[in-house]
Parts: structure tokens; C-alpha cells; sequence
């Protein structure tokens, strides 16, 4: 299994750690696995194998974002490890490219 302190890459296959709430709209539920499909600067994406209820109008795509803003020095290991903790709260890494 690959660390949280490993690159996330597109790709990588991932499962969920717990109910992952996404309200108004839907819950992805704990276990659900699926693969990182998208990386931008301050977000995640990741498309689920299964479909979930509620997402439909997202392709089955689910997103994180950070709640950072803009950092001065975003070059920082300290930022770039804070970028990513909001993800990994959430999913596993179970398999890389």
C-alpha cells in the first residue's frame, strides 16, 4: 500500500475511509473505490466505480479542495504536505499507476 506521504498521481486507485458527505446532493459510502482522475492545484478528483445515488449530474466524479487560499510561499514542503491532508482524511491510496 502506498504512504499518504507518496505523491498522488492520476490514476492511482483509491478507497473510501468512511461516509464521505456531500450535501446537498449525496453520501459516498464507506469502501468505495474508484481512481484519481484529475489533479489541480488546490483539488482532487476522483471517479467511483460504482454508481452513487445523487451523482449522476457529476459523472460519478467526486471532488476535494482545500480551504487554504493563497499561500505565500506555495513551494513550502509544510504547504505542499497541508494541500493534501484534506484528502487523505477521507480516502486510502490502494494502488498506484
Amino acid at each position: 500500500m502506498i504512504t499518504k506521504h507518496e505523491e498522488v498521481r492520476k490514476l492511482m486507485r483509491v478507497r473510501t475511509l468512511r461516509a464521505i458527505p456531500r450535501f446537498p446532493d449525496y453520501i459516498v459510502p464507506k469502501g468505495r473505490t474508484g481512481t484519481v482522475t484529475m489533479l489541480g492545484e488546490r483539488e482532487v478528483w476522483v471517479k467511483f466505480d460504482e454508481p452513487i445515488v445523487g451523482a449522476e449530474d457529476f459523472s460519478n466524479h467526486v471532488y476535494w479542495s482545500d480551504d487554504l487560499g493563497e499561500v505565500a510561499d506555495e513551494a513550502r514542503p509544510d504547504v505542499l504536505a497541508k494541500r493534501l491532508d484534506f484528502f487523505f482524511k477521507d480516502v486510502e491510496i490502494i494502488h498506484g499507476e
